[in-house]
C-alpha cells in the first residue's frame, strides 16, 4: 500500500509538471463542416393560411462552419446557410433563403467569454396576396450581433446576447404605405439563459431562457413586441441516442394591427412544448425526430388555434476537418448541448461546444494550480463531455482525480487521453509506474 501511494504521488508531480497536459491549451487548428439536412414535417395547420386542413412540406438546408484560432483565446468564425422549403398545399410559403455571419470570440478570462459577429440574410418568397397586407415578398436583413458567457461555476453557464438589425422588404405594399414607398423595419432582440449540467448524470443538462423582440416599422401594422420565457432538458437515455423535452410561452403584442374594423388591437399568447429524440450525435448521419404541440390564443378569433407538428429528418456530416479521429475512424463530437439560436442569431464563438470546452479547459488548470481538486475535476469533466476528443481535457480529469484519491478513474482518464495523442510519451511512461488497483 505504501508502495502504490509513493507511486501515485510520483506520478502526480509528472503529471503536473509536465507540458503536455494540466495546462491551457494550445493554439487549436483550423476546424470546419459542411453539414446537409433534410426534413419532413407534417403541420396540422400552419400558419392558418391553410384553413386548418394541415399541410407537409420538405426542407433542405446545407451549411459550413469555420472556426479559425488566431490563438489561443482569440477564435475567427464565420458560418453560412441556405435553405429550401417547399409546401404541399400552402405554396407562398415556398421559397428559398440565404444567410451568413462573420465575427470574432475572445476568452478574457477562464470564466468570461466575449463575442461579436456581422450578420446577413436574404429571403425570397413569391409575390402571392398582392392586394393585401399580409402580402409576402423577398427582403434583405444585416445587422449586428454581440453576447457573453460567465461561467459562473464548472456547472454552470450563464450566457446574455443581442442584435440589432434591419430588414428591407423588395416589392412589399400595404394599404397602409404611400404607393411609392418600400417597407422597412429595425429588429431589435435581447436574450439571456442559464444553462445547468448535472454532476454525474452523463450528458444531463437544463436551460432556463429569457429573450425579448422589439420589431418596429415604417408600415405600423408590422410593429411588435414579443417577449417569450423557455426552457429545455436533454440526457443520454443511452449509448447513441438523446432526449430533449422543451416548452415556450411567448406574447405577441402589436402596437397597431387592430382586429377587423374594431379598436381592439391584437394580442397572441403562445405556447408549445416539444420532444426531440435523436441519434448517433457525432457520427456522420444523425437521424432525429420532433413532435411538438402549439397553441394561439388571441383576441383574433380568427388567430385562436392549435396545432400538432411532426417532424422527422437527419443531419449528413459531408465533409470536415480539424477535429481530432479516434481509433476507430470516428470524429468524436458532442451535441448534448443546445445549439439553437438565440434571437434568432446563430451560436457560434461562446456557446458552442467546441469553443466552450477550450474555456473549461482554461478553468480546469486554474483550479489545478490553486490546489482545488473537486473544482478542477469537475471543470475537465465538463469539457471532456463538450469535447471528448481533447487530450488536454482527459489529461486534466486525470491529474485531478489523482489528488482526490481516484487512482482507477485517474488512469482511465489519462489512457483515454494517450489514445487521442499516442505521441505523449511522458504519459506513456506515467501509465506505466501507475498500479493497476489503489
Amino acid at each position: 500500500m505504501l508502495r502504490a501511494m509513493r507511486i501515485v504521488t510520483a506520478a502526480t508531480c509528472v503529471l503536473t509538471a509536465s507540458s503536455s497536459f494540466g495546462q491551457t491549451p494550445a493554439k487549436s487548428p483550423v476546424q470546419w463542416k459542411v453539414d446537409f439536412t433534410g426534413l419532413y414535417e407534417y403541420d396540422t395547420n400552419p400558419l392558418r393560411f391553410s384553413r386548418g386542413s394541415g399541410d407537409s412540406h420538405w426542407r433542405l438546408f446545407p451549411s459550413v462552419d469555420v472556426q479559425a484560432p488566431l490563438n489561443a483565446r482569440t477564435t475567427l468564425f464565420a458560418r453560412s446557410s441556405a435553405r429550401r422549403d417547399q409546401y404541399a398545399v400552402t405554396s407562398l410559403l415556398n421559397g428559398i433563403g440565404v444567410n451568413g455571419s462573420v465575427g470574432l470570440a475572445r476568452r478574457v478570462s477562464p470564466r468570461l467569454s466575449v463575442w461579436g459577429a456581422y450578420n446577413l440574410s436574404r429571403s425570397e418568397q413569391p409575390d402571392v396576396l398582392e392586394g393585401s397586407s399580409l402580402r409576402f415578398a423577398s427582403y434583405t436583413q444585416q445587422g449586428g450581433s454581440a453576447g457573453l458567457v460567465w461561467r459562473t461555476r464548472s456547472a454552470d453557464v450563464v450566457r446574455a446576447d443581442g442584435f440589432a438589425m434591419r430588414r428591407r422588404y423588395l416589392g412589399l405594399t400595404s394599404p397602409l404605405l404611400p404607393a411609392s414607398s418600400s417597407q422597412t423595419d429595425p429588429l431589435l432582440g435581447l436574450g439571456g439563459s442559464w444553462t445547468h449540467t448535472f454532476a454525474g448524470e452523463a450528458g444531463t443538462w437544463s436551460r432556463f431562457a429569457l429573450n425579448t423582440t422589439w420589431h418596429r416599422s415604417n408600415n405600423p401594422a408590422y410593429s411588435y413586441r414579443l417577449p417569450s420565457v423557455s426552457g429545455a432538458w436533454g440526457t443520454n437515455v443511452r449509448s447513441g441516442t438523446t432526449l430533449r423535452l422543451d416548452a415556450v410561452l411567448a406574447w405577441l403584442q402589436y402596437d397597431a394591427r387592430r382586429v377587423g374594423l374594431s379598436s381592439v388591437l391584437r394580442r397572441d399568447t403562445i405556447t408549445e412544448l416539444g420532444t426531440t429524440v435523436a441519434w448517433h450525435p457525432g457520427r456522420r448521419v444523425e437521424p432525429f425526430v420532433r413532435v411538438s404541440q402549439q397553441w394561439d390564443r388571441s383576441t383574433d378569433p380568427v388567430r385562436n388555434f392549435s396545432d400538432t407538428r411532426v417532424l422527422v429528418g437527419a443531419r449528413i456530416n459531408v465533409w470536415s476537418g480539424g477535429q481530432p479521429v479516434a481509433r476507430d475512424g470516428k470524429r468524436l463530437r458532442s451535441d448534448l448541448t443546445d445549439d439553437t439560436p438565440l434571437n434568432g442569431v446563430s451560436r457560434l464563438g461562446p456557446g458552442d461546444r467546441r469553443y466552450d470546452a477550450l474555456a473549461k479547459i482554461d478553468l480546469s488548470y486554474a483550479h489545478i494550480k490553486a490546489g482545488r481538486w473537486a473544482q478542477a475535476a469537475d471543470a475537465a469533466r465538463a469539457a471532456s463531455v463538450l469535447d471528448p476528443a481533447s487530450a488536454t481535457a482527459w489529461a486534466n480529469l486525470g491529474v485531478a482525480l489523482y489528488k482526490l484519491g481516484d487512482v482507477p478513474g485517474a488512469r482511465q482518464a489519462l489512457e483515454r487521453s494517450l489514445m487521442l495523442n499516442p505521441k505523449n510519451d511522458a504519459l506513456r511512461s506515467v501509465l506505466a509506474r501507475m498500479p493497476r488497483k489503489q
